[in-house]
């Protein structure tokens, strides 16, 4: 169990011989509100905590909706994959073209469901393929068209 027990704010972290032993530095990033922080033990040995979480996919997460036309209306919340342009390809039918990316067979998972109409408490999940590595098409059956909440996550794993 450690014995740190105080904060220090700083603009720099001072030199090795320099610092408090059993003390957290938090180091100001220049320009903006928010610190590194920097713990020194007891023997004065640096430990640096991170918060960067490295993942082993890229992925692409948006909000679906489908308008009163059955345009397909994507709110992109998370996106290192590349941009994905929507259109509707016929009844109840979209599909997505990835720009500066693509889909790797074997390596890409897709996580999507629509919900139905109020009071959203049912979902199905649409069929979906990938005619090429830059292109992703789903489609709803004819009885489940008018859903206009859902969502779509793809991970393309290294």
């Amino acid at each position: 169990m450690s014995n740190i027990g105080k904060i220090i704010r700083v603009n720099a972290l001072p030199p090795e011989g320099e610092r408090e032993v059993d003390v957290i530095y938090q180091v100001a990033t220049p320009g903006s509100t928010t610190y590194t922080d920097y713990a020194i033990d007891a023997n004065g040995d640096l430990k640096i905590h991170t918060s960067t979480e490295t993942k082993n996919y890229k992925t692409y997460v948006a909000r679906l909706q489908i308008d009163s036309s059955f345009n397909l209306i994507a709110t992109v919340l998370d996106n290192n994959l590349g941009t994905i342009t929507w259109s509707k390809t016929g009844t109840g039918a979209y599909k997505g073209v990835l720009t500066g990316g693509q889909f790797v067979d074997g390596k890409t998972i897709v996580m999507m469901n629509m919900s139905l109409t109020p009071p959203y408490f049912a979902a199905v999940t649409p069929a979906y393929n990938f005619p090429s590595d830059t292109e992703i098409s789903f489609s709803f059956t004819a009885n489940n068209i008018e859903m206009p909440l859902g969502m779509i996550e793809i991970r393309v794993y290294n």
